[in-house]
Formats: C-alpha cells, sequence, structure tokens
C-alpha cells in the first residue's frame, strides 16, 4: 500500500488523490489567511507578540494534527497550521528587518528566505524517511 494508506479516514470513501491534493490547498489557504492577518497584527499588538502567537498556533495545531485520524478534521488543522506558520514568518521577517541597518536589509531576506528553502526540502526529504503523516506532525511540533 501507498504511505496514504495507511491510514484508514484519509482513504475513507474511496482513494481520491483529491484528498492529498485538499490538504495542501487547505493550508494555503490558511497561510494566505495568516499572511493577511500577520501584516494586521504586527502593526497593532507588535511584531514579538505576533510571532509568539504564530508560534502557538503552529504548534498547538502541529500536536492535534499528530493525533488526528479523521480527514475532515485534519482539513481542518491543515488550515490553522498554514495561519500559524505565516503569522510566525510574517512577524518573525518583519521583526529581523526592523533590527538589521538599512544596507543590510536585503542580505537578511535572502539569508530568511534560504533557511525557508531549505527548511521546505529537508520536510520533504524526511517525509521519504517517515511516511506517516501522524508522525511526521509529531515531529515538526518537536
Amino acid at each position: 500500500k501507498q504511505w496514504y494508506q495507511r491510514r484508514v479516514a484519509i482513504t475513507a470513501g474511496g482513494d481520491s488523490p483529491t484528498k492529498k491534493t485538499l490538504l495542501t490547498s487547505i493550508f494555503f489557504g490558511g497561510a494566505l489567511t495568516g499572511m493577511i492577518a500577520g501584516g494586521y497584527l504586527t502593526d497593532h499588538i507588535g511584531r514579538k507578540r505576533t510571532s509568539i502567537l504564530g508560534f502557538t498556533v503552529l504548534v498547538t495545531s502541529l500536536l492535534c494534527g499528530a493525533f488526528c485520524h479523521q480527514y475532515t478534521i485534519l482539513v481542518v488543522i491543515r488550515y490553522f497550521q498554514g495561519i500559524g506558520s505565516y503569522l510566525l514568518s510574517t512577524g518573525m521577517t518583519i521583526l529581523c528587518l526592523e533590527l538589521t541597518p538599512k544596507e543590510f536589509r536585503n542580505y537578511v531576506i535572502g539569508v530568511l528566505s534560504l533557511f525557508w528553502a531549505i527548511g521546505y526540502s529537508l520536510a520533504t526529504g524526511l517525509h521519504y524517511l517517515i511516511p506517516d503523516w501522524n508522525l511526521m506532525f509529531l515531529g515538526s511540533a518537536v
């Protein structure tokens, strides 16, 4: 069986690659919400508090996803993972830029983007070693 067939809840109602695609789309819908909310919240509650809020939402939703066994609930959790991820990203990016001298800001953005790309690449590689999405969420939360 394929890795996504290991959990009965994901394949309930038949094998559908659309379900995997929906999980990714829902994550990026949450990411869009997180980016928009992050811009607003950084101005109103501060960069540090927005970053802490994003981190809290992300880790909480990752832990919930690690123990989730129903597809419908997982869809909702993925939305909150997107929100938390991009609240954290927006808050930290703005905070780093404000603390960096003007002449080095381009380099700081480049390094931050590089670390995001490396993180996503490592997560993809790690996914081949840990094909169970529950363990992958748990590992990401830790």
